[in-house]
């Protein structure tokens, strides 16, 4: 099969994912920009701030403390079995397996419930952590520092469940490497670096798709891995939220700021899951999916 012999809702799918991958700027990227999270850096207006914050033996320990949780959380997701019935069931089936055979279209009215019920929770952490009224001091970014495990957390169970209802089973190690690369890459996406840190994700989901058993010494090197991404993404999220802590103040800065993490997060994942479904129904690269962009069918 090629691109050519899908229907119309999956060529235009196919223009959506393409949209996306380029770095096709969605409603958010004001807001993205407002808190500083634009273009995968911190804005230049606020630098002075954000780097005088993070210099405060303050913010050091609760970071230090906050990442050694986060390394532990991630590891424990690593090595945890993830029950897949629930996914299975949402579709009237009896095995995760099953999936892999529906269309896309059904498969999209089960994301948009995840991915609204999902947001949700971030936003719900956003506005608890900016209700206190933060205004870029020390003390305010420590505050918001101790709620990065959390974060990470409800990030690896959000992409693990694109996984799960899309087909693909993140008990699976490497299905499981798969889930956590996009959820520690996703302030890559969204913007103007989008396109490269999706085609790194295609290649690593092309990879995985060949690849043989690992033994457990590749295993541990790639978690490992992982834990100096989730360290990055510890910091980088650290020095944004320092950023957004503008003299404007409270659950508005908190609900923003989650929001477009939330947006990048979901979007990616259903991005990069739905092609991965729609090269493994119709037998199709992953690489030509993600392709550059055409007109819509």
């Amino acid at each position: 099969m090629t691109l050519r012999d899908l229907d119309h809702y999956e060529r235009r799918a196919v223009h959506d994912i393409r949209a996306w991958a380029a770095g096709d700027r969605g409603r958010l990227d004001g807001v993205a920009r407002t808190l500083g999270m634009a273009s995968g850096r911190v804005n230049k207006p606020v630098e002075w701030l954000v780097d005088r914050v993070m210099d405060d033996p303050k913010v050091g320990e609760a970071l230090r403390a906050a990442l050694e949780r986060a390394n532990e959380s991630l590891s424990r997701y690593m090595a945890a079995t993830t029950p897949v019935e629930p996914a299975a069931a949402a579709y009237g089936l009896d095995h995760v397996d099953d999936i892999a055979d529906l269309h896309l279209r059904t498969i999209d009215a089960q994301l948009a419930s995840l991915r609204r019920s999902h947001r949700n929770v971030f936003l719900a952490m956003g506005a608890a952590e900016g209700a206190a009224g933060f205004a870029g001091t020390p003390a305010a970014v420590a505050a918001f520092v101790a709620s990065i495990p959390a974060m990470q957390a409800a990030s690896l169970r959000a992409v693990s469940d694109v996984s799960r209802h899309t087909g693909f089973d993140p008990n699976d190690f490497a299905e499981r490497q798969f889930v956590a690369e996009v959820a520690l890459r996703s302030m890559e996406l969204g913007g103007r670096g989008t396109e490269d840190t999706v085609h790194r994700l295609v290649g690593l989901g092309e990879q995985i798709a060949t690849r043989q058993t690992l033994d457990q010494l590749q295993q541990y090197a790639i978690v490992g891995a992982l834990r100096d991404r989730a360290q990055k993404m510890g910091i980088a999220l650290t020095k944004r939220r320092a950023a957004a802590m503008l003299p404007v103040v409270g659950a508005a800065v908190g609900a923003g700021f989650n929001a477009v993490h939330a947006d990048r997060l979901l979007g990616g994942a259903s991005v990069l899951f739905r092609a991965r479904h729609l090269s493994r129904r119709h037998g199709l690269d992953l690489s030509d999916l993600i392709g550059p962009m055409e007109p819509a069918a």
